[in-house]
């Protein structure tokens, strides 16, 4: 479900996803920014880039928006990496994930309580909709 939406900078609201992938620019250790994208699919993890990244589990990675390159680190839950879910053009939730390569949490934002992404979201969303 979550991968049918689109994914937007929450600071200039550009679209990050490009069919089924979400396109950002990383930092990583001494590299300049450079594209990196990651799937839309929920549950599917791993990376693609144009550039050797030998990111290993535990590395932390600074993520930033494809278009206006501001930093993506949420102010609402530090820690984290925030972007937002569109439907219809419309702003509708905002998706939290970890910047730790390993760590495969992602939480949804839905009428202030925090969700996390799992294998029982999908009844969750059926029971709020």
């Amino acid at each position: 479900m979550l991968a049918n939406f689109n994914y937007h900078c929450p600071h200039c609201q550009s679209q990050l996803n490009k069919e089924s992938q979400i396109e950002f620019l990383v930092a990583y250790k001494d590299h300049n920014k450079t594209p990196l994208l990651l799937s839309k699919q929920p549950g599917v993890y791993g990376y693609k880039s144009k550039h050797d990244l030998s990111i290993e589990n535990g590395d932390k990675v600074d993520f930033f928006c494809n278009s206006c390159e501001k930093p993506l680190d949420s102010k609402k839950r530090p820690g984290f990496v925030e972007i937002v879910i569109w439907t219809e053009g419309v702003p509708y939730l905002d998706l939290f994930f970890s910047p730790i390569c390993g760590e495969r949490i992602t939480y949804v934002e839905m009428n202030g309580e925090l969700m996390r992404f799992g294998s029982d979201f999908f009844s969750i969303m059926k029971t709020r909709a």
